[in-house]
């Protein structure tokens, strides 16, 4: 409610789907992670979880995915009447449809599509500008999450340079929080444990924000 919606619809074995993953990926990270005006996700048509989680370690998209048949991708795609793939749709707020079918799937052509047609300005602070952090005090990109996809429970592993304060926020494929705690690092390794046994099966988006920082993301997948 209240975002931009920007739906890729595609099968796993489509040359053309993966081709257009870099497009998406760069897309998905400059307008936000999910987090800002716009949501981003791809929905499958036809086949189940399991098909996709491989997909996704093959190619790794950066936006969540939803299966065809436990996630009722088969339904929307009936829903919408998608006659080919992929077919990349914008949808306002209002559920108005802005763009049907934007193609060639390109970084260009998607952008004009999200800050032309539809008016939304990249965020200044978005995921794009986060992930290429190169402060000191960020650990995100040096800690392993893992298992990674897990049937709740992640073991965030690393090193702490110092004694810092670290605030976690999940989101759901709405951007919207599902879980938050704090966890208190000391000097040194540590292995903490995210316990999310609590969440249903899907992607989800971990905001990690050390001590008042910009926060930083990473995907994370729970599978049953």
């Amino acid at each position: 409610e209240g975002k931009y919606v920007l739906i890729d619809f595609f099968y796993t074995d489509c040359s053309p789907c993966i081709g257009a993953i870099p497009a998406l990926r760069e897309i998905y990270e400059t307008y936000g992670c999910n987090t800002q005006e716009l949501v981003q996700l791809s929905i499958n048509y036809g086949e189940p979880e399991n098909v996709l989680f491989n997909y996704y370690y093959d190619y790794d998209p950066a936006q969540p995915l939803v299966s065809g048949t436990e996630g009722n991708g088969n339904m929307v795609r009936e829903l919408y009447s998608i006659p080919a793939y992929p077919t990349v749709i914008l949808i306002a707020p209002d559920r108005s449809i802005i763009n049907q079918d934007i193609f060639p799937v390109s970084p260009e052509n998607l952008d004009f599509a999200l800050n032309y047609q539809a008016g939304i300005e990249p965020p200044t602070d978005g995921c794009l500008t986060v992930l290429n952090t190169t402060s000191t005090s960020s650990l995100l990109d040096q800690i392993k999450i893992s298992p990674n996809p897990s049937s709740g429970p992640f073991h965030l592993t690393g090193e702490s340079t110092h004694r810092q304060q670290v605030e976690i926020v999940v989101y759901d494929l709405l951007a919207q929080p599902v879980d938050q705690r704090i966890m208190e690092l000391m000097i040194g390794s540590f292995d903490q444990t995210l316990d999310l046994t609590g969440l249903p099966s899907g992607a989800y988006l971990l905001s990690w924000q050390v001590d008042g920082q910009q926060p930083e993301y990473r995907q994370i997948q729970i599978h049953r």
